[in-house]
This record gives C-alpha cells, sequence and structure tokens, in this order.
C-alpha cells in the first residue's frame, strides 16, 4: 500500500469554502428551529396559560426567550461546530 499525496492548499482552501456554507446554512436552519419553537413557549406561556387559571409572573416574563437563546448557543456550538481552516 502506498501512502496517499496530501492535497494542495488550493484543494484544501475550496473544501474548507464548502464546509463553512453548509456550517452557515446549517446554523441558520437550527437558528430558525429554535426561535420558532422559543416563540411557541412563549405564546402559550403568555395567552393561554391565564386562561387555564396559571398566571406568569412579570418579572419571569422573558425567561423563556433567555432559555431559548441559550439552547441556541449551546446547542449550535456542540451539535454543528465551526471547521478548522487548513494551514
Amino acid at each position: 500500500m502506498s501512502p496517499q499525496k496530501i492535497a494542495n492548499l488550493q484543494t484544501r482552501m475550496d473544501w474548507y469554502q464548502k464546509e463553512r456554507w453548509t456550517w452557515f446554512k446549517q446554523s441558520a436552519l437550527f437558528l430558525l428551529i429554535v426561535t420558532l419553537v422559543t416563540y411557541g413557549f412563549y405564546h402559550l406561556a403568555i395567552n393561554i396559560a391565564p386562561t387555564i387559571g396559571l398566571h406568569p409572573d412579570e418579572e419571569a416574563k422573558y425567561i423563556i426567550s433567555i432559555l431559548g437563546l441559550a439552547l441556541f448557543l449551546f446547542g449550535n456550538g456542540t451539535a454543528n461546530p465551526f471547521p478548522k481552516k487548513p494551514t
């Protein structure tokens, strides 16, 4: 078995550009999903909870949005790491 040649830098940079674009698309989709789910829960907490007798605390009004942002920041970094630039 003979050793494989290492691809030249230009080929690896082209691959890196494709991987970076794929990362951006996946991150944008992840952000969209997290945003929709977060605002869905927010809508439930603010509009539907009072109809069943629950009254959300005014100070905790934005806790669902904060949790959604934390989920996005943590989830995007762990599920979809940014590709490394070739040198």
